[in-house]
C-alpha cells in the first residue's frame, strides 16, 4: 500500500521476541532477508486506521491497555499466503479475540479479513519455497505473552506509541 494508516500491532514478550528473532536470523544466514518492513518488532497487526485518527487511537490503546491483562499465547504452526508471506500462527484463544475485538469495530474493513499470525518472510514464491524448510527446521512451539501494544504509520514507517497490558 502507498496510502499512509496507522497500524496497531500486539507484541510479545522477551523470550518470544529472541525465539522469532533467532528464525529470521537462520534465514539472514541463507542470504534471506525479505521485502517485509525492516525493524518492525515481531506482532499479530489488530487492525488498520486512517491516519487523521491517530490521537483517538492513542486513546483507545490507552484505554485497552489499562483494562487488558498480559496473555499467554502459543504458536504451534507455520502457515503461508500463498508463496508470498511465511508466517507463525497462533492457536487462537479468547483472550486474543478478545483483544482484536476491541478495535475490529473501528478498524478499516479489509476483504481479506484476519487471520492470527507473526510474519516471519514476505517474499517472492521461489525464495518463500527456499525458506519454508528453514523455518520449519528451526521452528518449535513458541509459547509466547502478549505484553504491549504499539501503534505505527505506514509508509514511511514511524513509531508512535507503545502501551503495556496490565
Amino acid at each position: 500500500m502507498e496510502e499512509k494508516f496507522l497500524c496497531v500491532l500486539a507484541t510479545f514478550d522477551e523470550q518470544t521476541t529472541r525465539q522469532m528473532k533467532e528464525i529470521e536470523q537462520a534465514l539472514n544466514a541463507e542470504g534471506i532477508v525479505g521485502q517485509q518492513t525492516p525493524d518492525l518488532p515481531h506482532h499479530i497487526t489488530l487492525g488498520y486506521f486512517d491516519t487523521s485518527r491517530e490521537e483517538d487511537i492513542k486513546q483507545l490503546l490507552r484505554d485497552v491497555s489499562k483494562e487488558t491483562a498480559c496473555f499467554d499465547l502459543a504458536f504451534n504452526h507455520v502457515g503461508l499466503f500463498g508463496l508470498k508471506v511465511l508466517f507463525l500462527a497462533p492457536d487462537v484463544n479468547y483472550a486474543l479475540l478478545d483483544l482484536h475485538k476491541k478495535f475490529e469495530r473501528e478498524s478499516i474493513e479489509s476483504e481479506k479479513g484476519w487471520t492470527a499470525h507473526a510474519t516471519i518472510l514476505i517474499d517472492k514464491p521461489e525464495i518463500i519455497q527456499k525458506a519454508l524448510p528453514l523455518v520449519v527446521e528451526k521452528f518449535n512451539m513458541l509459547n509466547a505473552r502478549v505484553e504491549k501494544l504499539n501503534l505505527y504509520a505506514f509508509f514511511p514507517t514511524r513509531f508512535i506509541a507503545e502501551y503495556t497490558l496490565q
